[in-house]
């Protein structure tokens, strides 16, 4: 979901040629929107949908900790799998091709900027690139990875049915523990499973401190809350030693005289880990 979120913001910005909206109504609806994506979604698939297939409280594995356990259904793989496949997809769709249009439209304009200002380098324009091309790169294929490796699991050992029924599920709600030893037992697919889905997520939010975590301005940041907290115990450092007085120029994207179709907004999904949710 935090993918979707972003590359909903560079299409605002790529759609509008600013990062700013028009009016406080459009703000209103944008507010309303990440709302329902980054908060009330993801409550509900945590929540009541989850609890639909939850055949336990939870499950502890031995090296991997507390988990989540469901019931191995088609429902199950739909209302919570499913998840990790649906943002990116939709964020693909709708709007990776204006995105990426727009960027290639003003790719002069971009290195223009960069030429005239040492305070805009390459390095910051690649990093809009890499967010752009995120979804299409590794979300989505980290959750078509997981959905097929949930159903070869699930194939492995049992047969996929709809759905066992809300008193079968419901009847064990005792926690289940599993060891290291019981886990490589289960086969191959529930192994990579576990390791994979335990594992993509953290793999993805490297990728992405990676891309914003240590940029000039985030390193400003991360001085001015430790000047912050360090004023509070009576230490007065120099803030032009982080360079927080500097101030990064703005990148701005002249508007094409050209008549451009530019897909309407849109809502979508969220998606939800096994091992580690991040909901």
């Amino acid at each position: 979901m935090a993918t979707l979120i972003l590359s909903r913001q560079l299409y605002l910005i790529a759609s509008l040629r600013s990062v700013e909206l028009p009016g406080k109504e459009a703000k209103r609806k944008n507010l309303a929107i990440e709302l329902i994506l980054g908060l009330v979604i993801p409550v509900l698939v945590a929540g009541p949908l989850y609890y639909i297939v939850q055949k336990r409280r939870f499950q502890v594995v031995e090296g991997f900790g507390c988990a989540s356990y469901e019931d191995n259904s088609v429902l199950g793989i739909l209302v919570i799998w499913t998840w990790s496949v649906i943002p990116p997809l939709f964020s693909i769709v709708i709007y990776y091709p204006t995105v990426v249009r727009v960027l290639y439209r003003q790719n002069r304009d971009v290195k223009h900027v960069i030429s005239s200002d040492d305070s805009i380098t390459h390095t910051n324009y690649l990093r809009i690139l890499a967010l752009a091309n995120i979804d299409i790169l590794l979300t989505l294929p980290i959750g078509i990875a997981s959905v097929i490796l949930v159903v070869k699991d699930t194939l492995s050992s049992t047969s996929l049915s709809f759905y066992s029924g809300w008193t079968y599920v419901h009847t064990e709600w005792d926690p289940l523990s599993a060891s290291y030893a019981e886990l490589i037992a289960s086969g191959t697919f529930t192994v990579a499973e576990v390791y994979f889905v335990h594992w993509a997520p953290v793999f993805l939010s490297f990728v992405i401190f990676g891309l914003f975590g240590i940029s000039a301005e985030a390193r400003a940041a991360y001085c001015h809350a430790i000047f912050t907290v360090g004023c509070w115990f009576g230490w007065k450092p120099d803030p032009s030693a982080c360079g927080l007085h500097s101030m990064l120029s703005t990148m701005e994207f002249h508007r094409d005289e050209s008549p451009q179709n530019i897909s309407p907004d849109a809502e979508s999904l969220v998606r939800r880990e096994r091992i580690q949710p991040e909901l």
